[in-house]
Formats: C-alpha cells, sequence, structure tokens
C-alpha cells in the first residue's frame, strides 16, 4: 500500500513537472518571439523616426546603404501609390499596384504608424513592415526586414531556451527523485517496523538516520515497541502464574465470556468434559458439554446476573457447580466445579452404614430379646432352655464381632501414625495362621504357605496384621469342607496371593465384596458369624499402607492379591 502511495507521489511530481517544462517552454516561445517582433519593428521605427528628418531625394541616394543593412525602403504619397523602392528600378516601381490597402499604410494614415508581418507579393518573402506617415510632407515612409533571417535567429535562441529548460527538467528530476527517497526511505523503514511490531516482534528497532518529525516518530516508535515488549513480558509472567495457579488447583475452573463463548479453561476442566486445549477457544457451551445441569445453571447465572450453585454428576462423579457472575467493562461468567464426589460418597456410605448397621444389629437383639421371654417362660424344658440360651450367646457374640470390627475400621479411618517396621513376612503370616489352627483343622482344610524365609518387608505391623488375619480368616471362615488354602509370594510382582476354594465370587461382586457390610449371601455370612466388614478393614489398612488390595475369581479358585510397596 505505502509503495503504491510513493508511486503516486513520483507520478504526480514527474506529471506536475513536465507540465511546468511545456508551460515554460510555450511561455517563452511566446514572449521571446513576441519580444524579437517588438524589438526588430522598434530598430525599424528608430530608422523612420532618422529618415523623417532627411529629403525626399536623398532618401532615394541611400537606396545602397539601405541593402546593405538588408532593410528595404518605400516612399509612398497619400494616395498610395509608390513613389520609391530600394530593391526596385524606377521604371519598375511605376508598375507597382497601389499600397493605401496594405495594413501597415491604413494604420499609418490612421494612427500615424503601424506595422505588419506577411508575405511580400513583389519579393515572394515574408518581411516585417513598419510605416509612418509625414504628414507635413504628404510622404509615407515604410521600412521592411526580412522575417526569414529573423525567425531562424528566434528558432536559434528557443532551441537554446529549450535544450536549457531541457537539462533543467532533468535536474529538478534527479533532485526531486532524490528529495522523495530521502523523504520516504524513512518512512518505509517505519512500515517496515509496524509490520514487524505487528507480527509480535517487538525486538526490531528503527534505524534513525533523518532529523525533525521523522526521527521523532521513529523514536516514539522505537520507545512503544520497548513498552509493548516490556508489557508483553509481564502479561506473559502474569499469564503463565495465572495458568500455573490455575492448574495446579483442584477445582475445574472455565471462564466464558458474554456471549458463553469459552474464554479460559484450566486442565482439570477440560481433562473432566474431554477437550484438548488446543481446539477449546471460543467454543461454546453446547460443544463443550452435553451436560443439561451445567449448561442450564451457566445460562442461569447469566441470565438472571447472579451467582448460582448445583450439583450435577458427570459420568458417575458428583461435583458442586459454582457460577459467578462478574459485571466489569463486560459480563464474564466463572464456572469452578468442585469434586464433592468422595464426600458425597461418603454422606451415601454413612447413611448405608448407619442403615446396615442398624439392620445388621436390629437381628440379633431381636432373637435375644425373643430367646430371653421364651427362657423366662416357667413352663419351658431345660433342653429347650439350653437351645434357646446357646442362640442368644451365638447372637451376642455376632454383635460383639460387629462392634469390634467398627472399632477396628474406625480406628484405622482416624489416620493413626505409620510405625514403620522390618518384618520377616514368612515368620509374620505363620504366627497368624496359628491361630486359625483349630478352625483350620475342624474344616479340615489344606493349607499350603509359599513364601521365602528370608523376606522381609517394611511396614506397619498392627496394620499389616489386620490385612493378613482378615484374609485368611475369610479364606477359611467362606471355604468348603476338605477345601484348601494357597498363600504364595511372587517375587517379580512382589505380590502377595491368597488363594481359596470357597464359595465362587461372581465377576460383577468383585469390586463390591470390600464395601462395608457387604456380602453375596447375608445369611449363610450370619450363619457362620460374618460380619461384612472384615475385608473393608482389610482394604482400608492395605490403602494406609500403600499396598494394592483386588479379588479375582474363575470356575474353581477365589483369590485376593497384595501388591507390596517395593
Amino acid at each position: 500500500m505505502f509503495k503504491i502511495f510513493k508511486n503516486k507521489i513520483i507520478f504526480a511530481y514527474f506529471i506536475s513537472l513536465t507540465v511546468l517544462f511545456l508551460l515554460s517552454a510555450l511561455f517563452v516561445n511566446f514572449i521571446f518571439k513576441k519580444e524579437s517582433i517588438k524589438k526588430q519593428i522598434d530598430n525599424l521605427k528608430d530608422t523612420a523616426a532618422i529618415l523623417k528628418t532627411i529629403e525626399k531625394d536623398k532618401l532615394k541616394s541611400e537606396t545602397r546603404s539601405f541593402k546593405e543593412s538588408n532593410i528595404r525602403l518605400n516612399l509612398i504619397d497619400e494616395k498610395g501609390r509608390v513613389i520609391f523602392d530600394s530593391e526596385l528600378k524606377e521604371e519598375e516601381t511605376k508598375n507597382l499596384e497601389s499600397h493605401l490597402k496594405r495594413p501597415e499604410i491604413l494604420k499609418a494614415l490612421k494612427e500615424g504608424e503601424g506595422y505588419d508581418i506577411r508575405l511580400s507579393a513583389t519579393v515572394r518573402k515574408k518581411l516585417i513592415y513598419y510605416a509612418r506617415h509625414l504628414p507635413e510632407k504628404k510622404l509615407i515612409i515604410r521600412l521592411s526586414a526580412p522575417y526569414e533571417s529573423f525567425d531562424k535567429t528566434v528558432k536559434e535562441t528557443q532551441k537554446k531556451v529549450l535544450i536549457y529548460l531541457g537539462v533543467l527538467f532533468l535536474l529538478m528530476g534527479f533532485i526531486g527523485m532524490r528529495i522523495i527517497k530521502l523523504i520516504f526511505e524513512p518512512l518505509e523503514e517505519i512500515i517496515f517496523a509496524s509490520k514487524q511490531f505487528s507480527k509480535g516482534d517487538f525486538d526490531y528497532r528503527i534505524p534513525i538516520k533523518s532529523d525533525g518529525e521523522v526521527k521523532k516518530l521513529a523514536q516514539t516508535l522505537n520507545k512503544m515497541a520497548e513498552e509493548i515488549k516490556k508489557n508483553i513480558y509481564e502479561m506473559e509472567n502474569y499469564n503463565k502464574l495465572f495458568s500455573m495457579l490455575f492448574d495446579n488447583m483442584k477445582e475445574a475452573i472455565a471462564i466464558f465470556d458474554s456471549d458463553l463463548k469459552l474464554a479460559y479453561a484450566n486442565s482439570h476442566f477440560l481433562k473432566i468434559f474431554n477437550q484438548d486445549a488446543k481446539n477449546i477457544s471460543n467454543k461454546s457451551l453446547t460443544e463443550i458439554s452435553m451436560n443439561i445441569v451445567f449448561s442450564d445453571t451457566v445460562k442461569k447465572s447469566k441470565n438472571e446476573k447472579k451467582n448460582v450453585e448445583k450439583e450435577l454428576s458427570i459420568e458417575g462423579i458428583y461435583y458442586l457447580l459454582s457460577c459467578l457472575y462478574i459485571k466489569t467493562k463486560k459480563e464474564i461468567i466463572i464456572s469452578v466445579l468442585y469434586n464433592i464426589d468422595k464426600q458425597k460418597k461418603l454422606d451415601d456410605m454413612k447413611k448405608d452404614f448407619i442403615a446396615n448397621f442398624s439392620h445388621e444389629i436390629k437381628t440379633p437383639l431381636t432373637v435375644i430379646k425373643t430367646n430371653i421371654e421364651t427362657v423366662k417362660n416357667p413352663n419351658i424344658s431345660e433342653k429347650d432352655k439350653e437351645y434357646f440360651l446357646s442362640a442368644t450367646e451365638k447372637n451376642i457374640q455376632r454383635m460383639e464381632n460387629i462392634i469390634k470390627d467398627i472399632i477396628s475400621l474406625n480406628y484405622i479411618e482416624t489416620d493413626p501414625p505409620i510405625i514403620l517396621k522390618e518384618i520377616n513376612l514368612n515368620d509374620f503370616v505363620s504366627d497368624i495362621i496359628n491361630q486359625f489352627e483349630p478352625k483350620i483343622k475342624e474344616k479340615n482344610i489344606s493349607l499350603n504357605m509359599q513364601i521365602p524365609n528370608d523376606l522381609k518387608i517394611l511396614t506397619d505391623e498392627e496394620l499389616f496384621k489386620k490385612i493378613i488375619i482378615n484374609l485368611i480368616d475369610n479364606a477359611i471362615k467362606y471355604n468348603r469342607e476338605n477345601g484348601f488354602v494357597n498363600i504364595i509370594y511372587n517375587k517379580e510382582y512382589s505380590k502377595l496371593s491368597f488363594e481359596n476354594s470357597g464359595i465362587i465370587i461372581p465377576k460383577e461382586y468383585l469390586n463390591r465384596i470390600f464395601e462395608r457390610f457387604f456380602t453375596i449371601d447375608k445369611s449363610h455370612s450370619r450363619n457362620i458369624g460374618g460380619t461384612g466388614l472384615g475385608l473393608s478393614i482389610a482394604k482400608h489398612a492395605a490403602e494406609k499402607l500403600g499396598i494394592k488390595i483386588y479379588a479375582q475369581s474363575d470356575s474353581k479358585t477365589n483369590s485376593f492379591h497384595l501388591i507390596l510397596p517395593q
């Protein structure tokens, strides 16, 4: 664009210069010719002024001198008859026609003098005529000079003038181009710099070669670039700090503009809504999420111009959505998603726990109450009394076991201090197995343990003991008669496995068996003294020690695995 403007200036300059040259040439030509004719006529006029004082007869005798000066002399009477012609003989003069109607003669008779330029009918040449009337002599003096020699001189002089003007034209063109270059060169530098600035290159500086206003402009632009670079650097630092701050927050944060287009989102928000950071800018609500609750809450905050909160679930995870309406120069909505899944599920777990606990306690209490009322009956036999007392004792024991397990579970959840101690895994597990020896013999269970004798691990002895006790108790309690229990250590994966031949756990329950009070067959669990809390205790203790615990099953075997820390 600037180059086109520069070319226009150059074009306009040369057009103006050419027009000026042509006008100057025409003006000089016209003035010079006019002045030259005037000068020639003045010469003739001066000559005529001298001749008027000479007697007519003496004038005729000056023919030779007129020929030498290349001037033709005519003496004409007032009737237009030629009396004398310096170019003709006397007999030839008599045959000339009347000159009364010649323009210069008519004007001389009327005004005293006159002149004209025309082709002479007598000598067949273009002449300049000057006539002067001498009333006292009743005579007209007419002088003429050849126009050809005069015209040649004029043309030669005009040619020299044109050459001079041409040289002047070229010189002015060269000087003009230099001036234009000197003017536009710094402007081109400034425009180039502005292009660099528009590309974001604020390190570029305009080289200052000129003075005056252009220099001030260049200095101003350089200073502006420096300030912009400084501000961009500060803004980038603030943006980095802002991004780091928001990306490291646990909450998912997004900022929407007045058109509800996404202006910013931190990494947690992008992860929740499965969005790519590169293509997120200016996306609408529906492009970001199909979650109706999320969209409606953001819209409500914008439309009602107030802060709005709402609970919602995204892919099975509970969040509290808080939309903050902010009005500055523009409207913005800041949406913050707080992960309340753990708290929500904990609340649900507490509700389930209270309901399950109430149910588990209510049943033995009801049995105990009924049995006591039955025993109090005086008509009951000793045998029945013994049966009901035995049943009462069994339910009391179950209640005691439930309370012990709840206390144990609560102890783990209160974040007890972890005291790490090196233990021999083989000896540690063997000591616990010895506690279950009566139950193992009672069911005639075959127990096989494959743990290296010298294997030592670093762990909290009390919490690790709860894990092993509950896994062995579970393997024996829910096992069949004449079944097996295998305890195997895999060195490659640092995995301790507990396999048993008990009731096969359905695949769909493998993740739920670690829940509190969850049992596949509640009636069977009660009959064998199960509380439904053993595996939950094992899982919570494992999590505290950084041990991964999970269950597997096939058509013949259940297995529980512990991935021990390396």
